[in-house]
Order: structure tokens, then C-alpha cells, then sequence
């Protein structure tokens, strides 16, 4: 994570001048710590998990193919469906991950701003006018959160919903199987 940091760091500072420009630095900052914290969560306990899911999956598929090829291949057939919610709701969710966090970022700008410039908005005696900005800015970003909380909600509702229907299904064909043999 300190090569990364370091890498990220290093690209920031060479970027034009134009990117400063147009760039709060506190949004610069805060995407430095945020992202790369992210990176680290993702890398240090997904990254296993995910490779632990992989085994026990594939062997999970192999112990059903041999037990019974036709629910396997009712099983198969219900995975891309819901691999087709998950992708579809979760660009969604992506895009208002990236809202909600530009927000954030944005109430770091405005408080590194007024911090930075204190002298100036203590004389300017503009300290009514840039805690009403700041309590905007701290809105929307709550706003956008909640946003992208309910549709990862929903998005998992959803999911567990025909997750269970496609396992029910699979399980009733099975069940029918097993009384016709019976």
C-alpha cells in the first residue's frame, strides 16, 4: 500500500497545471486517502476471500455435476441471470458510489479553502456565509449517500429475492425428480 501511495502521490505531482486549475485540493486529497484505503481493503481481506469462494465453488459444481448433471444444468442456467441483475444494478450503484463520494470530497475542498484562507474570511467576516456553503456541501454528499445506500439495498433485495426463487426452482425439479423415482 506505501508503493502505491507513493505511486499515486508521484502521478498527482505531475499533473498540469491546468488539472490544479480546475481540482480543489482538498478533492485531490481526499481521493488519495480514500481510494487508496479502498484499494487496501479490496487487496488485504477480498482478495482471500474471493480465492476461497473460487475452490470451494469449483468444488461445489464438480460434487453436484456428479451427483446430478440435469440440476446442474438447471443451476447453470439460473447463474446468468443472476449475474445479469448484479451487473446491470451494480453499474448503477458504481455511478452513485462515484456521486457520493465526489460530494464528499467536495465538502473537504470547501473546508481546506476556508481553513487555508481563515485570516481572509475572519476579516471579510465571512464566516455566516461559508458555514452555510459548507452545510450544503455536507448535505448533498449525505443525500448521495443515502442514494447509493438504497439502491445497494434494493440491489441486494432484489438479488436475494431470484437467488432464492432460481434455488427454489432448481430444488423443486430435484424434489419432482426424486417422487417420479420414487
Amino acid at each position: 500500500m506505501a508503493d502505491i501511495r507513493a505511486r499515486v502521490y508521484s502521478h498527482i505531482l505531475s499533473l498540469s497545471p491546468v488539472f490544479f486549475e480546475t481540482t480543489r485540493t482538498g478533492e485531490v486529497l481526499s481521493r488519495l486517502a480514500a481510494d487508496t484505503t479502498l484499494v487496501q481493503t479490496v487487496v488485504g481481506s477480498s482478495a482471500s476471500l474471493a480465492l476461497r469462494s473460487i475452490v470451494m465453488s469449483i468444488g461445489a459444481i464438480v460434487l453436484m455435476a456428479i451427483t446430478s448433471p440435469k440440476l446442474t444444468g438447471l443451476a447453470f442456467v439460473s447463474v446468468p441471470i443472476l449475474l445479469g441483475l448484479i451487473m446491470v444494478m451494480g453499474r448503477r450503484v458504481r455511478g452513485l458510489s462515484r456521486t457520493a463520494q465526489d460530494r464528499l470530497a467536495e465538502t473537504s475542498a470547501l473546508a481546506g479553502e476556508t481553513i487555508n484562507a481563515i485570516q481572509t474570511v475572519q476579516a471579510y467576516t465571512h464566516e455566516t456565509a461559508d458555514r452555510a456553503r459548507y452545510r450544503g456541501a455536507v448535505e448533498g454528499a449525505f443525500d448521495s449517500a443515502i442514494r447509493r445506500t438504497r439502491m445497494r439495498a434494493f440491489m441486494t433485495a432484489i438479488v436475494i429475492i431470484v437467488g432464492g426463487a432460481c434455488l427454489v426452482g432448481v430444488l423443486w425439479v430435484g424434489r419432482s425428480d426424486l417422487v417420479a423415482h420414487a
